[in-house]
């Protein structure tokens, strides 16, 4: 799980939104800890807004 974590030891869940590179080891970072069936934590709530945010952006595009 560090290697995730490493992408992004500046990045505060709490208060900052993720940059484009940022995203994708965010991501991965929840999927694998959802794999494992660990407890969520601000990094996965981060994530999961970014997926949302991502997703209602396609969708929009695609109007």
């Amino acid at each position: 799980m560090h290697w995730f974590t490493i992408g992004l030891r500046e990045l505060d869940p709490q208060q900052d939104l993720p940059a484009y590179e940022e995203e994708y080891a965010l991501i991965g970072r929840w999927r694998v800890r959802r794999a494992l069936d660990l407890a969520p934590d601000h990094y996965d709530v981060l994530a999961r807004g970014t997926l949302d945010a991502r997703r209602t952006k396609w969708t929009d595009d695609g109007d």
